[in-house]
């Protein structure tokens, strides 16, 4: 019985030990850093156009690039240090079908958004006739 008990103290002991470290090891929010920039986007309603929108830290630079598919930079833009936030409307209505890349970088982090363009399908629809009868 003193064994067991001593070995359940001893397994108790570590588990302890154990679930302390864990602790230690998980970061707070006082640990984590700063986000130093964020990036919103949205399509403006039934149109080929979109929004893009940039809130970040003064004193750091944040490059924008657009490409297309092929890798070709179709938009390139560097936001100054003193700017804290941006946006922008880009016109995708004469751009042909296909992926784009949005790259958000301040050369720590990048933000990568991509952008489908894809004309609807156009279905065939056959005229119907409905009598209806009293």
């Amino acid at each position: 019985m003193k064994t067991f008990i001593q070995n359940l103290f001893n397994s108790l002991a570590i588990s302890a030990v154990m679930s302390v470290s864990a602790l230690a090891e998980t970061p707070s929010a006082t640990n984590q850093p700063a986000k130093k920039f964020e990036v919103g986007m949205y399509q403006i309603n039934q149109t080929a156009k979109l929004n893009l929108s940039i809130s970040k830290v003064s004193g750091q630079r944040v490059k924008i690039t657009l490409q297309n598919a092929r890798g070709q930079v179709l938009h390139s833009e560097t936001l100054g240090k003193k700017a804290t936030r941006y946006s922008r409307k880009f016109n995708f209505e004469d751009m042909e079908q296909g992926a784009y890349l949005f790259q958000i970088t301040n050369g720590e982090n990048t933000i990568a958004k991509e952008v489908n363009l894809k004309t609807p399908e156009m279905i065939e629809v056959r005229p119907e006739m409905l009598i209806s009868q009293k």
